[in-house]
């Protein structure tokens, strides 16, 4: 909870790298507390139950997203930040699949811990190079934007000028 409260006024204040560093000692609070306990803290029906959750969990988001894409594809002829939505959505549906792929695929190898540590570093940092690749190249740059009370072409934006106010 405290966590939650201060990246939601961090944020507010627009102070994203009090948010970072917030949520990275949290993260590194929780690895130290974790290492202090001795007994057993989840067994195999824990990591069973895990397991199912994070794939309905995938199945669940995956199928709601797709819908949300069409949807905002179908009103980009309203207005073009609908079409932003939907890429941004089927980027993210993309490179959710891909880290499943990878994780499953990574975790199915007999590996040693250290090795799969090292897998597992490499292919999250390809995956996010390729999303922030594929946010800049392959959303759509042609739009209208309202500078200054007026609406400015920015690209060649294929829908009409926007009729609502500017300001």
């Amino acid at each position: 909870m405290v966590l939650a409260a201060l990246v939601s006024e961090s944020v507010l204040m627009n102070n994203y790298w009090l948010a970072s560093g917030a949520v990275v000692v949290a993260f590194l609070a929780l690895v130290v507390a974790k290492r202090q306990v001795k007994e057993i803290m989840a067994d195999e029906r824990d990591y069973k139950i895990a397991g199912d959750a994070a794939r309905y969990a995938i199945t669940v988001y995956t199928i709601l997203a797709v819908a949300v894409m069409f949807l905002s594809l179908s009103q980009k002829s309203q207005d073009s930040a609908y079409a932003t939505v939907a890429f941004t959505i089927a980027y993210s549906v993309c490179a959710l699949m891909l880290a499943y792929s990878l994780i499953f695929t990574y975790l199915h190898k007999g590996l040693s811990r250290g090795r799969k540590i090292f897998i597992f570093a490499i292919a999250f940092i390809i995956l996010l190079l390729f999303v922030v690749l594929s946010l800049r190249v392959f959303t759509p740059e042609d739009s209208w934007l309202c500078q200054n009370g007026t609406w400015v072409e920015h690209g060649h934006p294929s829908a009409p000028m926007p009729s609502e106010i500017c300001d």
